[in-house]
């Protein structure tokens, strides 16, 4: 039999050890010359769970783009406006000279910072601890029908190993590009796979309505895919968020000139798009750019310079059903507060930064609660210093696997002819079964249906797992029933190989396997995904084996005792790293 241990997320995606990554946001710009030198500007710290502000002595400024990292108790590794990095210490990282040369990068933004909604993410290497991958784009010039614009013609790759200068940090591998083609201004974002390992990068390609998507392995670097989906992006002048839902299934993309927001479903397994719907509104002419999901991923907010409108997505059609539940007070801090870019917070707070250069953001408090229950506190957080339009962009650095249920067929069985045995194990809520064989079933679409072969029988069950829109809800598992013709009386079961049990369940350091056998075994510990996590021996003449569990990633996993190639053993266990 063909055994796949694969089995649901307690929690499901949000079962992942929380990590710290975004824990740091530098703020604060000029575009004045004097962003050449290091002066007081704004940092803002999550460490206490709400924006907790400071004043920091450095050198880089932001205008629109803005990415940084921390390590995953919240410190500070590095940052970037599009323009260079800088390291934790506020000076530049070594070997960013001459980091994303362009036209925008050398000339037309000078050393201020790019003009880009996301034009940079940085993302934590796959099972490496110490590299960060970093994606971007520059602008050059392109003529159009008679007029001049700006747009990148190349995404480009750089790759960041922070064991070098001290720890510090250092650009090994700098400006590599991963496409060449005329792509929007900005609007990068990025996803978890569903095996809550590997990364998706997503790009736009202009005039057109082409996404592009990469697949970061621990290998390297998959694609682009390219698929045809959406409204086509023409004037979106680098104004305009790209998003996904904190739990990865929703992406949504503004176009602030083109007047649009289109929405869809994602999946995680695939890297597509789908169940694409549009919302064309031209209220508040060019001036929609905002865009932020709820942590509970239930509403949608879009931001305008005047209104921030909430979307229930649980609602049939619900671009149709918007809630204005904020408009601009009219507050001038020193400019007008209007509202403009949104990032998600670790405190699950969306903060707004505003229009002009002003020393305030704005903030919704509560946005898993409908309507004006969200509780929209304009000009709420006081900066230090004048904030020049930005927040930083960050991806859902917490999303996990993909929780699956368990494609389990049962136990391979004999039986007399003329028997009937049951297979498959109790049926999961949400779950579809189907069974592929003949007419000795009972039954093809329940749990556990009565076989009854004349002859010896695979069965197939296919599970699927409705509660997620990723194509990787499907499992598969066989089982094989044995047709014992003769007139012989039916062979007993195998002899008892002892008892076998772990402790504690669940667990989040060391799991206790509980033994008693006359034979050696071995134990092994599988992931959602049918991945040996790990292997112990059990010696027969030990009581119990004690297996460390702390560095494995949260989730269930499933565990089996192997004695002589023959399975005699299995159960589930949870790990919860706390």
């Amino acid at each position: 039999m063909i055994k796949v241990f694969l089995t649901v997320m307690i929690l499901g995606y949000s079962l992942v050890s929380a990590q710290l990554r975004t824990n740091i946001w530098e703020l604060s710009g000029t575009r004045s010359a004097n962003y050449r030198n290091k002066q007081n500007l704004t940092e803002v710290n999550f460490s206490n769970n709400f924006a907790d502000t400071s004043t920091v002595f450095r050198q880089m400024s932001f205008f629109i783009t803005n990415s940084s990292i921390s390590d995953t108790v919240g410190n500070l590794l590095f940052y970037s406006n599009g323009q260079w990095i800088a390291n934790r210490n506020h000076d530049s990282l070594q070997n960013c000279k001459e980091f994303n040369p362009g036209y925008s990068t050398d000339h037309y933004y000078d050393g201020g910072g790019l003009g880009f909604t996301q034009g940079l993410i940085i993302i934590p290497h796959p099972d490496s601890g110490f590299l960060y991958d970093l994606f971007y784009i520059t602008t050059e010039k392109i003529h159009y029908h008679g007029n001049l614009y700006y747009y990148p013609f190349h995404l480009s790759h750089s790759i960041i190993d922070m064991r070098l200068d001290s720890g510090l940090g250092a650009v090994t591998i700098k400006n590599e590009h991963l496409i060449e083609d005329t792509l929007v201004q900005g609007k990068l974002a990025a996803c978890k796979h569903a095996n809550g390992r590997d990364w998706w990068i997503i790009d736009h390609k202009w005039n057109s309505n082409i996404f592009y998507t990469w697949l970061l392995t621990p290998s390297g670097i998959e694609g682009p895919f390219l698929q045809n989906i959406g409204s086509k992006v023409l004037n979106d002048f680098g104004f305009g968020q790209a998003v996904f839902s904190p739990d990865g299934n929703q992406f949504t993309i503004q176009s602030n000139y083109d007047y649009f927001m289109d929405h869809f479903h994602f999946d995680r397994c695939s890297g597509l798009l789908s169940n694409w719907s549009r919302l064309y509104s031209q209220t508040d002419v060019n001036n929609f750019v905002g865009a932020a999901f709820s942590m509970n991923n239930r509403y949608l907010y879009r931001c305008s310079y005047f209104n921030v409108i909430q979307y229930d997505t649980k609602m049939d059609n619900f671009f149709n059903n918007p809630d204005t539940v904020a408009t601009w007070d009219g507050t001038y801090a020193p400019l007008d507060t209007w509202f403009f870019l949104s990032q998600l917070a670790r405190d699950n707070r969306i903060y707004i930064s505003t229009d002009g250069g002003d020393s305030v953001l704005t903030y919704i408090d509560q946005p898993d609660s409908a309507g004006v229950s969200c509780n929209v506190i304009q000009h709420g957080v006081i900066l230090p210093y004048l904030n020049n339009h930005t927040v930083p962009y960050f991806p859902n650095y917490d999303l996990g696997l993909i929780g699956n249920y368990v494609a389990d067929a049962g136990a391979n069985d004999t039986i007399t002819k003329g028997q009937s045995v049951r297979l498959g194990i109790p049926p999961v809520s949400g779950v579809k079964y189907l069974w592929h064989s003949d007419s000795t079933l009972s039954d093809t679409t329940v749990a556990q249906p009565i076989a009854s072969p004349d002859t010896t029988t695979t069965y197939y069950l296919t599970v699927t797992d409705t509660s997620t829109y990723s194509s990787c809800n499907v499992r598969e598992d066989t089982v094989t029933v044995f047709v014992d013709i003769a007139d012989a009386v039916y062979s007993p079961k195998p002899q008892n190989h002892g008892t076998f049990r772990v402790s504690p369940n669940p667990v989040s350091t060391w799991l206790n396997i509980i033994y008693q056998s006359n034979d050696d075994g071995v134990f092994e510990l599988y992931n959602a995904f049918g991945y040996r996590a790990a292997t112990m021996s059990l010696y027969h003449y030990f009581k119990n084996r004690m297996l460390a569990v702390s560095a494995l990633p949260n989730g269930i996993y499933g565990w089996r005792v192997m004695q002589r190639g023959e399975r005699i053993a299995e159960g589930k266990v949870a790990v919860i790293n706390r």
